[in-house]
């Protein structure tokens, strides 16, 4: 189950369930869990259901290191 609100004509979701998210993130969904088990993502629980908020996962994708610049490959002149 996926909570969402109408934006535009468009469906955003609010929260989404850790599957989701890694689905979502294209990660391994124990980086999710572990993310989790250490207070960087907060759970939501109603009943059974338990959701991480998009603006969290957000917000915590903003604290990942960018990525090095690549270096331009050398060139081999024949």
């Amino acid at each position: 189950m996926i909570v969402v609100i109408m934006i535009e004509n468009a469906i955003k979701p609010i929260a989404v369930s850790q599957e989701m998210a890694a689905k979502l993130l294209d990660i391994d969904r124990r980086k999710i869990s572990r993310a989790v088990r250490n207070g960087e993502l907060t759970p939501h629980q109603n009943g059974a259901s338990v959701r991480l908020l998009v603006s969290d996962i957000e917000a915590w994708i903003r604290t990942w290191p960018q990525p090095a610049p690549r270096k331009p490959r050398a060139r081999k002149d024949f």
